[in-house]
């Protein structure tokens, strides 16, 4: 690590300056870091990681994200799976149109389960951002200036690929919303249900495994996007272990029983606990990752002696509302999107997190550490319960 730490000083530079040179910075970086890995240790820790997130491999189990560093985080480097091959599926057979529904982390989530039966059907699919709130850049060429493209790798075709028009013109397009997903629990890919993709070499994988790796496959955010990310995290927390608590209100609070999850007493008795026996009564940094920043100072009066970090000591929000996307230009988007792709690698990297299961981010997070458990709190699972039994996820 000391020997990349000068170039990650330089990409944090290039990073408020020029995004295409950051993210070319990034690939320099991390080939770096991997080459004195290969160098100080004779095996590559990358492969590990590779075999320990792939369902093909019997090695199952995901490393605990306990304080990584940029080199070693997987959120913050680059791939070390290949992206999807979404264009061996048989463009002769019915084609899927995925509607970008709801929120990032929402509409992330149904896209993913689309794209898992698609892949397990062997059908082409393309995402459809015509009506959706995420996209107030452009709602016809979607695939090269909508809201996917603007963070994240392109995945399946383009809407106005001649092969996908051509499955237009001869009506083999489908809808595959979200009801079909979600609703059907075969779709939903359950903790205990097994499914098998033949043309990736997945062969009867838990539901919560397929889900985990498939999502590292699918979900790329580009790589100024990321660096950008990870270099306000880790100016935040440092190397150390921290604990992260994500605190969602916004249009949430038309939600049912959710009013003790609002106030912040649970959050923080929940954090004494953890502290206790975790981190061996000694508090770390805990980094706040929220939708409305006024839970920052209500935090700090409840624990005056603990150290919180968060973004929003740089960038006051007051609760995430969906429909106020489409009042927003270029600026709001990334500026909010920044900001929350730093508290999601925040949640993933960090050692314990504490957080609510009636938000999607919660989902995502939980899919992002790997799709297990381990160190992680959902405030709001019913009691006797198991969180599996509990969640549905």
């Amino acid at each position: 690590m000391k020997e990349i730490l000068p170039a990650i000083s330089v990409c944090r530079m290039w990073v408020r300056i020029i995004p295409f040179v950051a993210g070319l910075c990034l690939i320099f970086v991390t080939y770096n870091a991997k080459t004195n890995n290969l160098r100080s240790n004779g095996t590559n820790s990358r492969v590990t990681r590779k075999l320990l997130f792939d369902p093909r491999s019997t090695e199952t189990k995901p490393m605990s994200p306990q304080g990584e560093t940029l080199s070693e985080n997987f959120w913050c480097s680059e791939p070390d799976l290949p992206p999807l091959p979404f264009e061996t599926c048989n463009i002769d057979d019915i084609v899927y149109r995925v509607p970008l529904y709801g929120g990032m982390t929402n509409a992330v989530k149904l896209v993913l389960l689309a794209v898992i039966k698609a892949f397990e059907e062997n059908r082409c699919f393309f995402i459809d951002e015509s009506l959706s709130h995420l996209n107030n850049f452009d709602k016809v060429h979607f695939y090269e200036n909508g809201f996917y493209s603007r963070y994240f790798e392109k995945i399946g075709f383009s809407n106005e690929d001649p092969r996908v028009q051509k499955a237009i013109s001869e009506n083999r397009i489908r809808d595959l919303t979200w009801q079909e997903v979600w609703s059907h629990n075969r779709y939903r890919r359950m903790h205990d249900q097994l499914s098998s993709i033949p043309s990736l070499g997945y062969e009867n994988i838990l539901g919560h495994e397929l889900k985990a790796i498939m999502l590292r496959r699918m979900w790329r955010p580009l790589p100024a996007v990321r660096l950008a990310a990870c270099t306000r995290m880790y100016d935040l927390v440092g190397h150390n272990p921290f604990l992260a608590i994500n605190i969602r209100r916004g249009d949430k609070d038309t939600e049912q029983n959710i009013d003790e999850f609002l106030s912040m007493e649970s959050y923080a008795v929940a954090a004494d606990e953890v502290i206790r026996e975790k981190f061996h009564n000694v508090p770390p940094t805990l980094f706040v990752a929220s939708d409305d920043c006024t839970v920052l100072p209500e935090l700090r009066s409840q624990r005056p002696t603990w150290h919180f970090v968060s973004e929003c000591d740089k960038i006051q929000s007051k609760g995430f509302v969906l429909l106020d996307m489409q009042n927003w230009g270029p600026e709001e988007y990334d500026e909010h999107y920044h900001k929350f792709f730093t508290e999601l690698f925040a949640m993933y990297t960090a050692s314990y997190w504490i957080g609510v299961a009636y938000t999607n981010v919660s989902w995502f997070v939980y899919f992002m550490r790997g799709g297990k458990m381990e160190n992680f709190q959902l405030l709001d699972k019913p009691k006797g319960e198991s969180y599996t039994e509990a969640l549905g996820w």
